[in-house]
């Protein structure tokens, strides 16, 4: 996994959301005397649907959507055990 590369993640919410799409800002934490060992920044990614009124209907068959940055929490720190796929 790279800077740049886009992955899954596994959110905290599984009901809603089975997977979460975002691109890695950093490389993984590897000093272990740091807070965030074995954690990176990711972009998080939201489903583009102009006609979705809740949440539920914007990520429902999401992945036939556009996606684009989510612009109001730009990045987050994730520990590498959530990543799904890279």
């Amino acid at each position: 996994m790279g800077v740049g590369d886009f992955t899954l993640v596994r959110p905290i919410y599984l009901e809603l959301y089975p997977v979460w799409m975002g691109r890695v800002k950093n490389k993984v934490e590897k000093d272990e005397q740091s807070d965030t060992f074995r954690h990176f920044h990711i972009q998080l990614w939201v489903s583009e649907k102009k006609e979705a009124r809740n949440e539920r209907e914007l990520f429902h068959d999401c992945w036939l959507s556009k996606w684009k940055c989510n612009l109001t929490n730009p990045k987050q720190w994730v520990n590498i055990s959530s990543i799904l796929f890279s």
